[in-house]
């Protein structure tokens, strides 16, 4: 799934929320599951500069069998993607 959303309607952009996204997946698989999810935003300070961050969770569960009966598990959740950007406009 997928969400973007651009409202930049005029040549003055400052204090502005310019994008706004989001993504994620889901994947199910035999040995485990995995969701990760994104979210970002740009704000424009002036007319030619803005800052963009975005930031990702994440949830990702393996499970490894063998031919015995040893099964290993494994559980993560944490930040997966950070990001921290300046962007300047050209008119």
């Amino acid at each position: 799934m997928s969400f973007y959303k651009n409202e930049v309607s005029s040549d003055d952009r400052s204090g502005e929320i310019s994008n706004l996204f989001l993504n994620s997946n889901f994947i199910k698989e035999n040995n485990g599951t995995i969701i990760n999810g994104l979210f970002g935003l740009q704000y424009s300070l002036s007319k030619h500069v803005g800052i963009t961050g975005e930031i990702g969770i994440g949830y990702t569960n393996e499970k490894t069998e063998g031919l015995t009966e040893d099964k290993l598990s494994t559980t993560f959740i944490g930040l997966t993607t950070t990001g921290v950007g300046v962007v300047i406009y050209v008119n």
